[in-house]
């Protein structure tokens, strides 16, 4: 019995491996390797020959750097790399033991683990781990606890190592972020506009649920309400042959339950008709995307029946946290397209390439819901046949930015929605969270490939509408949407954000288009003038200037120019003095007026950009940030938990446990970073700490955060 729980808590422990097939090198690529353990002794031999033999599996021949003891913490990866700068893997290996307990006549030691690797010039990626050791002599240290579980670590070195390895094979690479402006926005055909009634079928304006009548005609008659606004692309929803009657009481008007990628549904239009729309769109600098399903077929589809061997017939999802599931079950009834079967895949890539040449890219619906593999080959094969302006924009509903970033990467995707970022809009401007949470968010750009080749959003149509969340309030959107503008990435909206549609589930946030004056027009109009003209706002980084709980100053600068956007949630004007280290003698807003002094007024959000500014120095410093547990007797099971990838990313798995009271971890400077306490107790449920996030701002001058759980 006791060596049965001493293997399950060994194979907990061990629950959080990088899950990468082994990365083998096809030709031999020295990588540079530094062992420090706290104690300041060397490397037990057994962890040094363990971690060679992990190493030579992969290829990958060891040179060892000298550990030095006086070296920070923050400063070791540094270390080995600056000790072979012609070697283009570099890891650093950071080892302690603590006594944890006596049991059963033996001493139970924990070995805490931390690898820090790169390919010279990306961004390090850090694993951390705890490893349980049993030894039989009290007298026994922690040398002796970290030679006892070699195996282990040297495994959880060589799973990092595929990682890294894994994330520089060449693979597809998507397309660098245009510096051009753009901005996206979304028609749902049958809800648009009625272009062409020779066509209507079903349709009843009266009832939510049945047909409106817009098709392709009706797009293309209101470019020029579009072009007002500002719009650079216009994306489509699927307009394929597709089910046309409700299912279990649910419209089929959106298109996308698609029974056949052949032929354009009639009630939309034909061929013809896409192709006078994207020739028109053209004419007035527009472009044209497509929404094209892969995932699934609509429901009761004769293919089903006909084709069996084309879908997995595995039910619906019953764990939406289950990998597999997500990828082989039936989404909300939908029959799941087996994507690895060589005919399917062939299949749905002849009819993107059969269309691909009328439109001006795709957005490809449900990625979480496909293979990553599936994806890299299919956006390989477009981008060699339809060449690397061709766009393909995914829409994968997640809110980790590593997952995002990975998906990107890997998926060979131009552009990705940023659900993060809509998350912390809507709180913010909408739910009166604190500004700051727009600066935690931002503070992960560093995590992808380019965060400028971001989709940013408000709202879609599987979400409810941002005046909705907002509570009809014109003054809050107004403020959502200025601060949409200013972000990185590219912005998008949905059919009637700008006269306020309202609507927060099917079919009441997928209501007709309405087309009358409103006076968000004009605003969304200024701010895609404004973002039009500036630099900054197209290819800058930004930079958190000034953030307090209820403030914040953000800026973005690409040589002179700059751009900067002022939170203001309290109830005095906002100038933030900082600013003026920028040298700006005139800032403009975003309706044309211009002054000396960048203010705003209580419970306001303002844009302003301007020319001539400063340079700034662009280089990022990291710095090592302690948390201290007061008092310290209360630390056993706690971990610190947050939204930077250090801290777990809100996942308790991966946050740093507190032991003997205090954690350290390395962040860039000026990050702003939310936080909370949870007590992850063995055999207990996870215990979150009570009330709002804390947070803090990485400073300069690293001084020790003190967290209590009360």
């Amino acid at each position: 019995m006791r060596r049965l729980s001493w293997l399950v808590w060994l194979l907990s422990a061990s629950a959080c491996l990088v899950r990468v097939p082994v990365q083998r090198q096809a030709q031999p690529t020295p990588v540079a390797v530094g062992v420090w353990l706290e104690s300041a002794v060397p490397a037990p031999d057994e962890v040094t020959r363990a971690l060679g033999q992990q190493f030579e599996e992969r290829n990958l021949p060891v040179r060892w750097a000298v550990a030095d003891a006086a070296t920070p913490r923050a400063g070791r990866h540094d270390a080995v790399l600056k000790a072979f700068p012609d070697i283009t893997l570099h890891a650093a290996i950071e080892l302690r033991a603590t006594y944890f307990s006596h049991l059963n006549g033996r001493y139970r030691w924990t070995v805490h683990g931390q690898v820090t690797m790169s390919r010279q010039g990306g961004t390090p990626l850090v694993e951390r781990f705890e490893l349980p050791a049993l030894l039989e002599f009290e007298r026994e240290g922690e040398a002796v606890a970290i030679a006892q579980v070699a195996e282990g670590i040297a495994k959880r070195v060589g799973a990092v190592a595929d990682a890294v390895l894994a994330s520089t094979v060449p693979s597809p690479k998507p397309k660098a972020a245009q510096v051009e402006p753009d901005f996206i926005y979304f028609a749902m055909v049958d809800r648009f506009a009625n272009g062409d009634k020779s066509n209507d079928a079903d349709v009843d304006v009266s009832n939510p649920t049945a047909y409106a009548g817009g098709d392709l005609a009706g797009v293309q008659q209101r470019l020029d309400w579009l072009q007002s606004l500002g719009v650079r692309t216009v994306w489509l929803s699927p307009i394929f042959g597709m089910r046309t009657a409700p299912y279990h009481g649910y419209p089929a008007f959106h298109g996308y339950w698609t029974y056949d990628w052949e032929h354009i549904e009639p009630r939309f239009g034909d061929a013809k008709a896409l192709e006078k729309l994207t020739a028109a769109a053209h004419q007035k600098g527009m472009r044209v995307l497509l929404d094209f399903v892969v995932n699934h077929v609509g429901p009761d589809s004769p293919w089903v029946k006909e084709r069996p061997n084309w879908f997995h017939h595995l039910g619906g999802v019953t764990d939406w946290n289950d990998a597999a599931q997500m990828v082989s079950h039936d989404v909300h009834g939908l029959p799941d397209l087996a994507q690895e079967n060589p005919d399917v895949y062939a299949y749905l890539l002849k009819r993107a390439e059969q269309w691909a040449p009328l439109v001006d890219g795709y957005r490809l619906d449900a990625v979480k819901h496909a293979p990553l593999a599936f994806w890299s080959r299919f956006n390989a094969a477009l981008n060699r046949t339809q060449g690397p302006r061709f766009e393909l924009l995914g829409e994968l509903l997640e809110g980790s930015p590593q997952v995002l970033a990975q998906t990107q990467r890997e998926g060979g995707f131009t552009r990705l929605f940023d659900f993060p970022l809509h998350g912390a809009l809507n709180e913010v401007f909408c739910r009166g969270a604190a500004p700051l949470k727009l600066a935690s968010v931002l503070a992960n750009d560093r995590l992808y490939p380019d965060a400028n080749s971001l989709v940013t959003l408000l709202d879609n149509h599987d979400l409810p509408r941002i005046a909705s969340t907002c509570q009809q309030d014109v003054g809050k959107v107004s403020e959502a949407m200025t601060a949409l503008f200013f972000m990185r990435g590219v912005p998008s909206i949905i059919w009637g954000t700008e006269v306020m549609l309202t609507g927060e589930k099917d079919p009441a946030n997928r209501a007709p288009m309405r087309f009358v004056p409103h006076p968000l027009q004009k605003t969304i109009a200024q701010l895609a003038a404004a973002r039009s003209v500036t630099p900054a706002l197209l290819q800058g980084v930004t930079d958190v200037v000034e953030v307090g709980d209820d403030r914040l100053a953000l800026a973005r600068q690409f040589k002179d120019s700059v751009a900067v956007l002022l939170v203001n949630h309290s109830a005095r004007p906002y100038s933030p003095a900082s600013l003026s280290t920028l040298g700006v003698k005139t800032w403009r807003a975003v309706d044309g007026t211009e002054t000396d002094k960048a203010s705003v007024a209580p419970f306001s959000t303002v844009l302003f950009t301007a020319a001539g500014a400063r340079g700034r120095d662009a280089a990022v410093s990291t710095r090592t940030v302690r948390f201290e547990v007061a008092p310290r007797a209360l630390a056993e099971g706690l971990k610190v938990v947050g939204s930077a990838p250090e801290l777990g990313l809100w996942n308790v798995a991966q946050a740093p446990s507190l032991v003997s009271g205090y954690a350290e971890v390395t962040l860039p400077e000026h990050a702003v970073v939310e936080y909370k306490l949870v007590r992850a107790a063995t055999g207990r449920p996870v215990e979150w700490q009570g009330g709002a996030n804390r947070w803090f701002q990485v400073e300069r001058a690293g001084r020790p955060i003190v967290v209590s759980w009360e």
